[in-house]
């Protein structure tokens, strides 16, 4: 590709509005390594034949960039690179891009969610299966380490890990880090929830949890405490892996936490007065074959004192007086 063409691109791009999927296409082709020098001298010509000197805010901005690009260099160093000079003109069009593009191609970083009320299951770069329950998140690399699998989940996923000695399998959560070689566990750690925990079902992981190693066997459970800071082993309850069959198990909770799993699993939205109903703690059990209504009939019944109406996917609770 020739320089003349490229410079035509560039200058296209910069001059003329385009929908999102060809900015997208354009902005990895400018981060890319393809026709590196020919894309560098362009638009070092660009920045030339633009009249703006930098600012502290562009300082800022540059070193934002320096940080997350783990460079260590001056200011005066970094100014005298084109690239930065580029950068600091045109950071409105390329600075989101040009960090998610650096990490991509580097790290090959994939993030894979879920909505409310959906749940998916996929196939990490080891064969390994993760199913992710509503409202997750899962961060991985396209391709793993030689010597390390590392996924970072926010939200509740069941792990089947492909056997690897050579490799550790690591998930790091807001709360604790778990690693196994091979087996299957299932990881609860929505960070609105007061209690977020590992469920062993096979095999062995180990949990670092504020310093400190556990080592499950399988059918057992660590639960940790974030209000209070305070972990328990024990034997794993029967909800702890309920939801892969479609059931809502819940046991010993209060309605606050059981409404977080009704919004997550059911796309609805509560509105009410936590303090009014968190004393008290129920058991009861749903399937997925069981409407909003037949769920809100059922607590009313369990529960007791409050009336509620539905409208829009929004469900309001009225507290009433005894």
């Amino acid at each position: 590709m020739n320089t003349n063409y490229i410079s035509e691109l560039i200058n296209r791009y910069f001059n003329q509005r385009h929908i999102a999927e060809t900015e997208s296409e354009i902005q990895k082709w400018l981060v890319s390594k393809r026709n590196e020098e020919q894309k560098d001298e362009v638009l070092f010509d660009i920045w030339k034949n633009i009249k703006s000197n930098p600012n502290a805010k562009v300082y800022r901005s540059l070193n934002v960039v320096q940080q997350k690009l783990n460079m260590k260099r001056s200011r005066r160093m970094l100014w005298q690179n084109p690239f930065f000079k580029v950068a600091a003109v045109l950071l409105p069009f390329i600075f989101v891009a040009s960090l998610y593009f650096f990490y991509d191609q580097n790290y090959g970083t994939i993030e894979i969610t879920t909505a409310q009320g959906e749940q998916k299951e996929i196939t990490l770069p080891d064969s390994s299966v993760v199913w992710m329950n509503a409202c997750s998140k899962i961060t991985y690399s396209r391709k793993f380490r030689a010597d390390k699998r590392e996924v970072t989940l926010l939200g509740e996923a069941f792990f089947s890990v492909k056997k690897d000695r050579s490799r550790r399998f690591v998930v790091t959560t807001q709360d604790m880090t778990v690693a196994v070689f091979g087996t299957q566990f299932n990881i609860k750690c929505y960070p609105e929830d007061q209690i977020a925990s590992t469920t062993l079902k096979s095999g062995k992981v180990e949990v670092t949890l504020d310093s400190k190693d556990y080592i499950l066997k399988p059918d057992q459970e660590l639960l940790y405490n974030r209000q209070e800071k305070n972990s328990v082993l024990q034997d794993a309850s029967e909800s702890s892996l309920s939801w892969r069959e479609g059931i809502l198990n819940f046991s010993n909770m209060t309605l606050p936490e059981m409404i977080k799993s009704i919004e997550r699993q059911y796309r609805v939205n509560f509105k009410y007065n936590p303090i009014d109903y968190s004393n008290d703690n129920y058991s009861v059990k749903f399937t997925n074959k069981d409407s909003i209504e037949d769920i809100m009939q059922v607590l009313q019944d369990v529960v007791g004192g409050f009336s509620y109406s539905i409208k829009n996917d929004v469900i309001t609770l009225k507290k009433q007086s005894k």
